[in-house]
């Protein structure tokens, strides 16, 4: 009864009131309820990871080629991308760069292909969990990875094809490289459509329904990307900016006497450059275009309307031409800035001249800067006979003639600069149907554009401008004159901007109407073996002179004697033995400038950064026959110590630009020939910092002086108590060294006796050791079993160079490395390749330098005559 009652009390009675129903929400699904995803194959995804590999290689290589162009001389050998092919001209297009920050595209597809690679890994991994729901939300992340993978592999797709378009029907080339990323784009596309079980049918709605029913994977990937893209924008600015100087000190060390080689026409001697230079500017010169209209003003002087004179020095002529030259600026030169500006640069150029581009783009940043203190003037000298009476009929550059005349009559129009920009950007198509395209991207006339082109004035213009190169003694170009100074070359933008700083600075403080006086020279016996001076640590002592080494083992700082020729181990062992130092390079370049060196791009180094005093030693600019800098490549010496009595700093600092580069930097990883040597001209420098080769270098280029942080007593010695260099080696034993072949052999003197032995050194940058290399294969397969046994030591300070380098031609014989050139050392080696032919004895027979194809027979024949003697 009691539980009855219970039951009975818990219904409701009829005048309780029904229950409100309550709403209820759908059960979310099971996984065995919702609909599936779509199945993902893993296989094609597997494949996808080796396409993104290559693709990410492959990018890196082409960041790595155009930090090159940028940073170096264009030269890209070593990418396989040589000066002429489809991939040195795309990558020196400025398509080859994004329109908005300027940096290379191939920057872009890094982050790209890491993104794809995220994507991909999410969409394999897909389907893992320990649940079923687990396993249903992996598989619907998958999904929506695959599909946006599709998506942005689509993406790449199209990106390719308008890069291919502009290759083909823009720049006229085509790139391996790019054509490579073009191929890993369509790879990685078709391995997600085959991993997307996709349908051609719906693909675009799978795509965004995946997406926004599962936006983790896309979102994530976004994230990632915009990550990787501001890291490697930061990586590479970076990088570039602490880069520049030493890639341009390194190119400065060995492109530029590419660029002597290849754009110099003549090796007329300076006697017979001067005795033509007054003919040769009265030819054809005498009619002169007319009506020529000119941008900015155009004044008859050189040097503009300054106020006040400075001390004019004296010209000289050069191997680039006079050091002093103030070219004429006419009515009918198309000039760049006003008129009256304090400074004129005067350029002679030639628009297929890989260096004159160069030369343009270090401009370009100046012309802003100093746009309203200097005025750009070019004067024109094509090399190529066709229209340069000069060039002696030889037509290196193709089309130079015809972009002259382009350019001149774009002026005619007022348009000579931005002909002059589209010229140089688009340096590889120059032929006459590109000139139209050019001249109508202009909005120029065209009829009246085609009608200057062969009128009698272009041509008379053209030839003034030839004839004013001839006054100045040019024969190759790019030349620059900043006020009548000479910089030859392709400048780096920090020495232009230094002539035009200095130039700016000279004016400022010249008296009006005055010439500036001449610095006063004390005599060399007043000279003191050490002077103060002062970096932004503090006030050191420095040697006067150049050091000699006595014959036991002192530096020994006096005028008038041989200096020593070192490596870094004997002037840093000398130096300390006399109570002193090796000078760190910030000292050597503030003693040199005269002011307290900066490191400006914070990369431990002082002589790669804008000059804070003045470049030279003697003043703030060159002048030629100052200092021993000038010396025949081939046939010249250093000379005594002191004997320039003017090349010295205000303080008594004989040679630090010229003679001998001098060693400096307290430790290995410090060491740095500064300075410049008796061939530098006016490279020869406080800026110029050579790190060619390892600190054993040793040769009649390289010496030292010693600092110290207190004054030390100083050495006296007689020439005759002086070490001195070792000479010329033919008929001398080899010098003790000793090598480790890549085979693990100990290679010594010893090993030449019984053998006739061809010793090279070569470089990975050396042309001519391309030409001697596989040559040496062949020498080695015909003659090895009558006794001539071949060793090559590759001398870069990466040895990962000289490996890569000779691996090209699966060397035969021996090879070996010497990054620290310790052992180049002992064989005074200051050119590539360098080679020695030694008997028997162990006795040097010949030297060798460079390897010419056409004096092989010569050479071999030397092999075979002491292979034949017993």
């Amino acid at each position: 009864m009691a539980n009855k009652k219970k039951q009975q009390q818990s219904l409701p009675t009829e005048s309780t009131s029904p229950a409100t129903p309550t709403p209820t929400t759908p059960p979310t699904p099971t996984a065995a309820e919702a609909p599936p995803a779509i199945p993902i194959r893993k296989g094609p995804l597997a494949v996808m990871a080796l396409f993104l590999v290559a693709g990410i290689v492959v990018s890196l290589i082409l960041i790595g080629m155009k930090l090159d162009m940028e940073l170096g001389a264009a030269d890209t050998t070593q990418w396989g991308c040589e000066k002429g092919s489809g991939c040195h001209a795309v990558q020196m297009s400025p398509h080859s760069v994004d329109p908005i920050f300027g940096l290379p595209i191939a920057l872009f597809a890094v982050p790209t292909y890491l993104t794809m690679a995220f994507l991909a890994f999410l969409a394999f991994v897909a389907g893992k969990g320990e649940t079923p729901e687990s396993r249903l939300k992996s598989e619907r992340i998958g999904e929506a990875a695959v599909l946006s993978l599709l998506g942005i592999g689509v993406l790449t797709c199209l990106h390719a094809l308008y890069l291919f378009s502009v290759s083909v029907l823009v720049i006229g080339e085509t790139c391996k490289y790019c054509m490579t990323l073009y191929a890993v784009n369509f790879g990685a596309t078709i391995c997600a459509y085959l991993a997307a079980n996709a349908k051609l049918d719906n693909i675009i709605s799978r795509v965004f329904t995946a997406i926004e029913k599962t936006p983790t994977a896309p979102m994530q990937a976004f994230v990632l990307f915009v990550v990787v893209v501001a890291g490697s924008v930061v990586v590479y600015n970076n990088y570039y900016a602490k880069e520049k100087h030493v890639r341009e000190q390194f190119a400065i060390s060995q492109a530029q006497q590419a660029f002597e080689d290849e754009f110099e026409e003549t090796d007329a001697p300076t006697a017979q450059v001067v005795a033509a230079n007054a003919a040769e500017a009265n030819k054809g010169t005498a009619a002169t275009s007319q009506g020529a209209a000119t941008t900015g003003g155009a004044t008859s002087s050189a040097s503009g309307n300054k106020t006040a004179t400075t001390r004019k020095p004296k010209p000289k002529m050069t191997e680039n031409g006079l050091s002093f030259f103030e070219a004429a600026v006419n009515a009918n030169d198309f000039v760049l800035g006003p008129a009256d500006a304090p400074v004129t640069v005067v350029k002679f150029a030639d628009f297929e001249c890989g260096y004159c581009r160069i030369l343009d783009l270090n401009m370009r940043p100046l012309e802003e800067k100093y746009k309203k203190e200097v005025r750009w003037v070019m004067k024109h000298y094509p090399m190529n006979g066709d229209c340069n009476r000069r060039m002696g009929g030889e037509r290196m550059h193709p089309d130079a003639c015809n972009a002259s005349f382009a350019a001149h009559c774009a002026g005619e129009q007022g348009k000579f600069w931005d002909m002059h920009k589209i010229l140089y950007d688009n340096q590889q198509k120059l032929d006459k149907e590109s000139l139209k395209g050019y001249a109508e991207k202009l909005g120029l006339d065209i009829p009246k554009w085609e009608t200057c082109l062969t009128a009698p004035s272009t041509n008379a213009k053209i030839q003034e401008d030839i004839g004013e190169a001839a006054k100045a003694g040019i024969y190759g170009t790019p030349r620059a004159y900043v006020n009548g100074r000479l910089v030859s070359g392709s400048a780096q933008t920090s020495v232009l901007d230094y002539y035009i700083q200095k130039s700016l600075e000279e004016l400022k403080s010249a008296v009006p109407g005055q010439e500036a006086a001449a610095a006063e020279i004390l005599p060399i016996d007043k000279t003191p073996d050490q002077v103060k001076a002062k970096s932004a640590k503090g006030e050191f002592w420095i040697d006067a002179f150049e050091c000699s080494i006595d014959k036991d083992g002192y530096a020994v700082s006096v005028p008038n004697v041989d200096p020593a020729q070192a490596s870094w181990f004997d002037a840093k062992q000398a130096c300390e033995k006399s109570g002193k130092r090796l000078c760190t390079e910030e000292e050597w370049v503030s003693a040199c400038a005269g002011a307290p060196a900066v490191d400006d791009n914070n990369n431990r180094f002082f002589a790669d950064d804008d000059v804070e005093g003045r470049m030279y030693p003697y003043g703030l600019f060159y002048e030629a026959g100052t200092c021993r800098d000038a010396e025949d490549e081939y046939k010249g010496l250093p000379g005594k110590t002191g004997a320039m009595a003017q090349c010295r700093t205000p303080d008594g600092i004989y040679d630090l630009a010229g003679n001998l580069m001098e060693w400096a930097g307290t430790e290995q990883a410090e060491a740095a020939l500064l300075g410049g040597d008796w061939r530098g001209g006016e490279r020869s420098a406080c800026n110029r910092r050579t790190v060619t080769f390892g600190p054993g270098q040793r040769n009649n280029t390289t010496g030292f002086r010693c600092c110290s942080d207190q004054r030390v007593e100083p050495r006296t010695a007689k020439p005759e108590d002086l070490q001195q260099a070792a000479g010329d080696l033919i008929g001398k034993p080899l010098p003790q060294f000793e090598v480790t072949t890549v085979d693990g052999t100990k290679f010594t003197p010893a090993n030449t006796k019984g053998k006739i032995t061809y010793l090279t050194f070569f470089a990975s940058w050396c042309g001519s050791c391309k030409r001697e290399l596989p040559e040496l294969n062949l020498w080695h397969d015909e003659l090895a079993g009558q006794g001539l046994q071949i060793v090559a030591v590759g001398v870069d300070k990466a040895q990962s160079l000289s490996e890569n380098f000779i691996k090209e031609f699966a060397p035969k014989y021996a090879v070996a490395y010497d990054p620290d050139a310790i052992t180049m050392g002992l064989f005074d080696i200051n050119a590539m390749p360098t080679s020695f032919l030694i008997d028997r004895q162990g006795i040097i027979r010949h030297r060798e330098v460079g390897f010419k194809k056409e004096e092989t027979l010569i050479l071999k024949k030397r092999v075979t005559d002491l292979l034949a003697q017993k």
